[in-house]
């Protein structure tokens, strides 16, 4: 199984991907020099990695990938390694947008 290779910025944005059998980023580096780190293995569904894409960020403590932060208020969940808003999504078939303004959803 190949490893996924993802080479990260000084500002730990995910800038490319790569599948590589191998156990070190030697030619990797040849190719695209840089901070190549293992994010996981081709085809995995470990939700750390699940965000393992050009352009998101990598959270080094964590070990982790994540989207982009939608909104000020919302926090990177440690389970779902995704984005949560301070406030739930409700549920009631109505299609809300979330308001930073207020904190809140609303109605569309």
């Amino acid at each position: 199984m190949h490893k996924r290779w993802i080479k990260v910025n000084e500002n730990s944005i995910i800038e490319a991907v790569a599948y590589l059998d191998q156990e070190t980023p030697e030619l990797l580096n040849k190719v695209n020099p840089g901070n190549w780190i293992v994010a996981g293995h081709e085809g995995d569904s470990d939700a750390k990695f699940r965000f393992a894409e050009v352009g998101f960020i990598y959270d080094e403590a964590l070990g982790a990938c994540y989207e982009m932060q939608p909104y000020p208020s919302w926090t990177p969940s440690l389970d779902t390694f995704q984005y949560e808003a301070p406030v739930d999504y409700p549920y009631d078939g109505v299609d809300y947008s979330w308001d930073e303004a207020s904190l809140s959803w609303v109605a569309n």
